[in-house]
């Protein structure tokens, strides 16, 4: 829910919206007509108040600044960041907060804070039209009426920090249904809750995505397109589940939103998703020795795999390989003689395993090459099982190929039901501190 919505400027130009008959600028915000318009799309009561505050766009760093280190500890940033810097994804001298804050203050236009109760909305110029005002508002009110009737779900985003594929499944449900509601909160625009309209929000959004001028086009390309993913896949998404079962249909999405990447661009793929505890309590205790510490765990997902086959294989062709992604799980260490990488992937099948290793083996020095590992990893194949391995690693392949244990779920609700195998015990049960805003996920 963390990211921008320069997107409803887009929109709003395309559609043609015109500024007769609106407030005067300067005018009081009539909040309450918006909070009244909200509810009556979506259907649900503020149970709770929530405060309002327009901002300027020289606030607005320090309000992101501040809710980024609300969230995330500088430790964790570190050994979040060099966790991809090592999967070869990120480069090592990267200010992870310097800059989402640097993005995000040039792009973000609304903020919702649950633990502050507070919705910010950076104010226009005076050409930008009312309408644009509104569904901005209506964007973020939505987030506030998901933290109040959806908590748990929204705790996740806050809480699950070892796998960003879920919760980018998850914020995928969260900005598809307000960004698809913002779109009929204007009775006088052309927008609405078609399908038609979630594939004309995707198609700009993809465009401004290839397009992206001033900090969108400096920063590493997984975290552009982890910013736009939930937005551009996920309103399609909720146009086709608010078509089936209106109101009630996102609802229950938010309930059990989709548990992969995978799900969210191919909605069809019915496939269980695995998910992976690696032997990580005694791989430490193997590597202590060696003065090797463990790092950051996480999942890739099909999202980051289809990055990292674009950015090291930009002209190949890489759609069937990412739909036959079925779950992995990485960990990077740090080990005296160069970083250490496991990257324990699996497959829809065999072959599909050995397309994966094949690829990666004709990748593995360019990705040594871009990050301080201690060689060029090897790949390992058993069955659908890939696992990728740095020198210092190949002889903990056993160990973590025998000992690594191996779930599958086919819906959120199983694999919540299963204590969040295997971040147990499962996020998102304390307190709520997400923030929201008109994109997602610290990636």
């Amino acid at each position: 829910m963390r990211g921008r919505a320069l997107i409803l400027v887009l929109v709003g130009a395309l559609l043609g919206w015109a500024c007769a008959g609106g407030r005067p600028w300067g005018e009081p915000t009539p909040v309450g007509h918006w909070k009244q318009r909200a509810s009556e799309l979506r259907e649900l009561d503020f149970m709770e108040s929530i405060h309002f505050r327009w901002l300027r766009r020289s606030e607005l760093p320090e309000v992101v600044r501040e809710e980024l280190l609300n969230t995330y500890s500088p430790d964790f940033v570190d050994r979040y960041r060099d966790a991809y810097v090592a999967l070869g994804l990120l480069p090592r001298d990267l200010d992870l907060v310097q800059t989402l804050v640097d993005l995000l203050g040039e792009e973000l236009v609304g903020l919702y804070s649950p633990h502050r109760r507070t919705m910010y909305v950076v104010r226009g110029t005076k050409e930008q039209a009312q309408q644009g005002d509104s569904m901005i508002v209506i964007h973020e009110l939505v987030h506030a009426l998901q933290h109040q009737h959806f908590p748990a779900t929204l705790d996740l985003l806050q809480e699950l920090r070892h796998n960003d594929d879920v919760v980018l499944g998850i914020g995928s449900a969260v900005e598809g249904d307000a960004s698809l509601t913002m779109m009929a909160s204007d009775p006088n625009s052309q927008l609405g809750r078609r399908m038609a309209d979630a594939m004309l929000f995707q198609s700009i959004l993809l465009a401004e995505l290839k397009t992206s001028r001033g900090v969108a086009a400096r920063v590493p390309r997984l975290v552009s397109v982890s910013q736009v993913f939930p937005y551009a896949y996920g309103t399609p998404v909720a146009a086709e589940t608010y078509a089936a079962d209106g109101n009630r249909g996102l609802n229950a999405q938010l309930l059990s939103p989709p548990l992969s990447t995978l799900r969210v661009r191919f909605p069809d793929e019915e496939r269980a998703v695995e998910f992976i505890r690696l032997p990580l309590e005694t791989l430490a205790l193997e590597l202590a020795p060696q003065g090797c510490e463990l790092g950051h765990s996480n999942v890739a997902g099909m999202l980051t795999l289809r990055v990292f086959l674009e950015e090291y294989e930009p002209d190949g062709t890489h759609e069937e390989l990412v739909r036959d992604w079925a779950g992995d799980r990485f960990v990077h260490l740090y080990c005296p003689d160069g970083w250490e990488l496991a990257w324990f992937t699996r497959w829809s099948d065999a072959r599909a395993a050995a397309r994966f290793a094949r690829r990666y083996r004709a990748l593995a020095e360019a990705v040594a090459e871009s990050a301080p590992l201690s060689g060029v990893p090897s790949v390992i194949e058993e069955g659908r099982s890939a696992l990728v391995l740095t020198p210092g690693l190949l002889e903990q392949a056993p160990l973590l190929l025998q000992q690594s244990e191996i779930r599958s779920y086919r819906s959120f609700g199983e694999w919540k039901s299963d204590d969040c195998f295997p971040e147990s015990p499962c996020p998102g049960s304390g307190a709520t501190a997400q923030t929201g805003s008109s994109r997602q996920s610290m990636k």
